[in-house]
């Protein structure tokens, strides 16, 4: 008797505490309606709802989700990690049941409904924070314990889709890096193509439990997640009539990605569209998200194509200010070292790649990786190497007769020439050249083609020139042919086969489809190659046209290239200051021909210079006009605050540089015969090398 006594006391207690804990979680529940998953008051809700129960998942989840939500480096992803595992374990350990349950019966399903939601945004959260730390192979477990549950609706946490995603962003690495990924690139792709597949036949199973529970065309809006996957998928692969058929099924849904379009449309060659589409998604962007912002960065890039890169800096210095550190931070200090490199302004160039180099990026909701961001900077660190060492000549047309100058020479030499050996063998050992690079414009290419020749240059010209040539044939990407032209033309001048060269050139000056407002580069550099051509043919008038034709294209590059502009000169104001004179014997020691008064000649451009003394500074005002009158180059006249260094500030004017800020490269302590027999060393050593490799 004893002990049925203790027994029913035991079985009493049990139940009265379980109808105590029922009605905590009840209370619970009843308070956490309508708050958001990632609602600013998470924290003080999750704190009240743990000390009410610690062993109920719901404290747990929004105190996850609020930092998620706060996140904005590795650290603050991986505390929001532990409180979103913990609410994880806890609701399959108490609700298991209810998140297996699958069902047509309206009445059931809303029993388990807000369990199956909650689950679904925990793993989300959870998939989002490993992904936002390249953490891979954690993201796809939670996304294959997802897929085991079989739920029969996807409302955050879709593991097929996200599963998909995951094997085409980290397509070019193996299952030596991630064990859930292939041993190619095709390989991972196609898995990527299964795992939507799947996502249809999920769809479809689960449609006759859905249909009588949801309203008609639920299954349709499900597919939308497909739709958009196989956009990125097959454009990734040039696959362009299915892309498009994918991104016409998504226009006018919500779904519809204008960021992704543009990316298709760039790929064309159709940039005027892509800056279309990109605005687009500038207009609607949804600030208070972290995801990366695509559209400034790229909207940059091609700023540069049109000739503009003053637009593109802008754009990017307002984002940043509006943003901070957060992340895109460093991928939009990368754009604007490209801005600054485009416009000629290499002291800007060089602190903003810094920036972006000493930045710890994330890249959220995007396919871009951190493999493309090290690669960017190691790109422009190399540029702006290189630009320095072009500055010189520039700077000091007798650089030759300096010995100063030559010692300091020899040091950059061996700086730039190492950074473009590692630059070159991260791009040998790249899986992705052929598909990203060499076929110039892609989707995950975020380099210009521009920048793409910068690397190439100097490499194996007879591999390259039967690469492109079997693009030409091949591409159905009619705009791109003039660009395959192109590094064929600069591939046959580095063979001497300067003829050869020059109907290539000629044939993409000439192209009628060419867009003269938005390919304003390739055509510059078009010019500019064409100049190599007619220099080394001695067409005296041909190269003057294509010179002439450069600088009014893209002013910027030509000091930086092999080219001597002239200019007719007109110098106005107190001509006979002993500063002026100074001003003029340091801008007529730059590698710049002018043309005085007396020997003018009308073909080329008029340099108008006036010197104006106000209080006891220098004001400098200049312009350039062409023939016709019409300016190329006016900037803000400039005060000057110091003698030396003005010359060389006001021969930048000229090429429409605003060139703010000289560097000061300092002294050398290189010894002269040291520093150029190292150069010839690393020269000839780099040329075997570079020769010898096979891309």
């Amino acid at each position: 008797m004893r002990v049925v006594f203790l027994i029913v006391l035991h079985i009493t207690f049990l139940l009265s505490a379980y109808t105590g804990l029922a009605q905590v979680r009840m209370k619970i529940d009843e308070e956490r309606k309508g708050v958001d998953y990632l609602d600013k008051r998470g924290l003080e809700l999750s704190e009240k709802f743990k000390r009410m129960d610690k062993n109920y998942y719901i404290g747990h989840m929004y105190e996850g989700a609020y930092k998620y939500n706060r996140a904005t480096d590795y650290l603050g992803y991986k505390n929001a990690i532990k409180p979103l595992l913990e609410a994880k374990r806890l609701i399959e350990k108490d609700y298991n049941y209810k998140l297996k349950t699958r069902t047509s019966d309206v009445m059931t399903y809303l029993q388990v409904y807000q369990y199956h939601q909650d689950y679904s945004k925990i793993a989300d959260l959870l998939y989002e924070c490993y992904s936002n730390i390249e953490q891979a192979e954690d993201a796809m477990k939670i996304l294959q314990e997802v897929k085991a549950k079989r739920m029969q609706v996807d409302f955050y946490c879709a593991p097929n889709i996200q599963m998909s995603w995951l094997y085409h962003r980290n397509r070019y690495h193996t299952s030596k890096k991630y064990s859930f990924l292939k041993n190619s690139i095709e390989e991972n792709e196609q898995m990527a193509i299964r795992c939507l597949e799947d996502e249809v036949r999920n769809i479809q199973k689960n449609y006759p439990l859905n249909s009588s529970i949801f309203p008609s065309g639920f299954d349709q809006q499900q597919m939308w997640s497909v739709y958009f996957n196989k956009t990125l998928i097959y454009s990734y692969n040039f696959e362009m009539d299915s892309a498009e058929y994918y991104y016409d099924l998504l226009k006018g849904t919500p779904a519809f990605n204008s960021n992704n379009y543009a990316y298709t449309k760039l790929m064309n060659g159709e940039f005027k569209e892509a800056i279309h589409f990109f605005d687009i998604e500038k207009k609607h962007e949804d600030f208070s998200r972290k995801n990366t912002k695509e559209f400034y960065y790229m909207l940059a890039l091609l700023s540069t194509y049109r000739g503009k890169p003053q637009d593109g800096i802008k754009d990017l210095q307002d984002i940043i200010a509006r943003l901070g550190s957060t992340p895109g931070f460093g991928w939009n200090n990368l754009g604007l070292a490209r801005g600054y490199y485009y416009n000629g302004q290499l002291f800007e160039s060089q602190k903003h790649q810094e920036k972006s180099a000493n930045f710890e990026e994330l890249h959220i909701g995007t396919t871009w990786a951190p493999e493309q961001y090290d690669f960017t900077n190691n790109l422009f660190s190399y540029l702006n190497k290189d630009r320095k060492l072009q500055s010189i000549p520039f700077e000091n047309k007798n650089y030759w007769y300096n010995i100063p100058t030559l010692a300091k020479m020899g040091g950059f030499f061996v700086d730039e020439q190492t950074d473009k050996f590692l630059l070159i063998n991260k791009f040998g050992a790249n899986p992705e050249r052929d598909y990203v690079y060499y076929h110039i414009f892609s989707p995950e290419n975020l380099i210009s083609f521009d920048e793409t020749w910068q690397i190439i240059d100097g490499l194996d010209a007879d591999f390259f020139i039967k690469k492109f040539t079997e693009y030409l044939k091949d591409d159905p990407r009619d705009n791109m042919k003039r660009y395959y032209r192109y590094f064929i033309g600069r591939l046959l001048i580095n063979k001497g086969e300067y003829e050869k060269a020059e109907t290539m050139l000629i044939n993409v000056v000439n192209d009628t489809e060419l867009d003269h407002d938005y390919e304003k580069l390739l055509l510059a550099r078009c010019h500019e190659a064409l100049c190599v051509v007619y220099d080394h043919l001695n067409v005296t008038a041909e190269y003057n046209n294509h010179l002439l034709a450069f600088y009014s294209l893209y002013p910027q590059l030509v000091p930086f290239s092999k080219n001597t502009m002239t200019f007719n000169l007109d110098v106005q104001g107190s001509v006979d200051s002993p500063d002026v004179k100074k001003i003029l014997e340091e801008l007529y020691s730059c590698k710049i021909n002018f043309l005085s008064a007396e020997n003018r000649d009308p073909q080329f451009p008029v340099a108008e210079v006036r010197f104006t003394k106000i209080d006891s500074l220098w004001q400098i005002n200049c312009r350039v006009t062409d023939r016709e009158g019409e300016v190329i180059s006016s900037l803000e006249s400039f005060r000057v605050d110091e003698i030396k260094g003005s010359g060389k500030r006001l021969s930048y004017y000229l090429f429409n540089i605003p060139a703010t800020t000289i560097p000061d490269y300092g002294e050398n302590n290189y010894w002269l015969i040291a520093g150029i027999l190292l150069a010839i060393a690393i020269l000839w050593t780099a040329n075997r090398v570079k020769r010898s490799m096979k891309f």
